[in-house]
């Protein structure tokens, strides 16, 4: 039982990490100072939220320890006849799978600037980039 809880742990600890490392990536600067993440966008007000994105590693983090506190105690109830194995066996997963539905719901606002921001941009654009800037929706 130790052995899968400590998995587990190492399993979130390892999704946690490298989901977020690809979170705070994407809410950074680029290389060259191009934005990922349009300035402007529903993406940039969450990752200015979370503080680029350590909020959600931090919740994460959260999470893992939090799963593997219930896994740990639903073995404990298990190896005593207390609880059925099958419990133990969900909660093993929720170290690894909390962090990934984390990072993805971090995820799902658009990194690009929508409906008339969007337009007065585009426009902008297409009129030779003259004058002041009306958003900032540049992303790659």
């Amino acid at each position: 039982m130790g052995v899968l809880v400590s998995l587990a742990a190492l399993a979130g600890v390892l999704v946690t990490l490298f989901g977020g490392y690809l979170f705070v990536l994407h809410c950074s600067s680029g290389d060259g100072g191009a934005p990922y993440v349009a300035s402007d966008s529903t993406q940039a007000d969450v990752c200015g939220a979370t503080g680029d994105g350590s909020v959600v590693l931090l919740l994460c983090l959260v999470a893992v320890a939090a799963g593997c506190a219930l896994a740990y105690r639903a073995g404990r109830a298990w190896i005593a006849g207390d609880g059925p194995g099958a419990r133990f066996g969900a909660f093993v997963a929720i170290p690894a799978v909390i962090p990934i539905l984390l990072l993805a719901i971090a995820n799902i606002p658009s990194d690009d600037c929508e409906g008339a921001a969007r337009a007065a941009y585009e426009a902008w654009v297409e009129g030779g980039r003259a004058g002041e800037q009306p958003y900032d929706c540049e992303t790659y």
